[in-house]
């Protein structure tokens, strides 16, 4: 008779199953045994592991968007801070013209080159489309200063 390798038990027989414990005894057996022991450890460990990379990407992702929200609010202040720096130039045009006599205005109108039925907001629509154009930018402040000095 033999004894088991884990606990200690009479075998009891030929088998290579020890029916004090339920380990199996023989070398194939036990290696197949140890395996499928230790299985649940390592599924535990790849759940561990897929939670720590979900983590990581998680705290990645919260970065991103903290960065692309610092970088909303400096837009939203750029912004501001143009419109506030365009009304006050669009006021100090406007003080400007209102002390110009009729006949200077007309004459700073014609030579922007502009056709006669142009309006400011179709100027300022083509100033628009065209941000880079810095001729048309200024032609487009003038003009609207000129034209509407209130």
């Amino acid at each position: 008779m033999s004894l088991c390798k884990f606990c200690g038990q009479e075998l009891g027989g030929p088998g290579k199953k020890c029916r004090a414990c339920g380990e199996p005894q023989g070398w194939r057996l036990y290696t197949w045994g140890m395996l499928l022991k230790y299985v649940p450890l390592g599924s535990t460990f790849v759940a561990v592991l897929s939670l720590c990379f979900a983590c990581l990407e998680n705290r990645s992702a919260w970065h991103a968007n903290a960065r692309a929200e610092t970088a909303q609010s400096e837009t939203r202040s750029a912004t501001l801070q143009l419109q506030t720096t365009r009304k006050g130039a669009d006021r100090a045009i406007a003080d400007l013209t209102r002390q110009l006599p009729e006949s200077s205005r007309k004459s700073i109108l014609n030579n922007l080159g502009l056709p006669p039925q142009t309006s400011p907001e179709q100027l300022e629509w083509q100033a628009q489309r065209e941000p880079a154009n810095a001729d048309l930018q200024r032609k487009a402040f003038l003009y609207r200063g000129l034209k509407e000095p209130n």
